[in-house]
């Protein structure tokens, strides 16, 4: 009977600590804050649709190899073009809607760190550099795919509308470049932001 009594005892001892614990425990959450967080976000209706599959820049013209720079910024071999989408759906009414292209390196292409795109099995030592221009075609900026290649652009009305861009061939590192054939590809996906 001792031993039944002793272990009782410690047994109501053991749950008054746990029973304070809980209390005390139960407390401490209780005088935590909650803070309320509200998102916020404006849902449009409206999308844009690149008009072709597939889309093919060409070089007509020699690209000799001594004349061929280093500089991201050179312009000697340089052709323009411009990429074709539809938007439909559009309320713009209260002004242009934001879109967004995202551009990445294709299958079997590679990007430097000064932003050149060149293949990844390349033997001509040559890459392109990519820009996109404003609506007049007159400034241009290299397209930073390293950093994400988002290109945001204005949805201005619900029609056919285009970007523009131009694509020049420089020297990839220090090597001259040596003769072959240079292709590279690049992917354009449309997005709302």
């Amino acid at each position: 009977m001792f031993i039944t009594d002793k272990f009782t005892k410690s047994l109501i001892s053991v749950g008054s600590t746990l029973l304070f614990a809980m209390l005390t425990f139960g407390y401490t959450i209780q005088s935590v804050q909650a803070v309320e967080m509200k998102v916020i976000g404006k849902v449009i209706k409206g999308t844009c649709v690149v008009d072709v599959d597939s889309m093919e820049v060409k070089f007509n013209q020699p690209i000799f190899i001594p004349e061929v720079k280093e500089d991201i910024n050179d312009k000697t071999f340089l052709k323009p073009f411009s990429l074709k989408y539809n938007c439909s759906g559009f309320d713009l009414s209260t002004g242009t809607a934001p879109y967004l292209m995202k551009i990445t390196a294709s299958t079997g292409t590679s990007i430097d760190t000064s932003n050149k795109i060149y293949p990844t099995t390349n033997n001509t030592k040559a890459a392109f550099v990519l820009k996109k221009c404003d609506d007049s075609k007159a400034n241009c900026n290299i397209v930073d795919i390293n950093g994400g290649g988002v290109v945001p652009f204005q949805v201005t009305e619900n029609a056919s509308l285009e970007s523009h861009f131009e694509v020049s061939v420089v020297q990839l590192g220090a090597s001259k470049p040596t003769p072959g054939e240079l292709v590279a590809a690049v992917d354009i996906t449309l997005l709302q932001p």
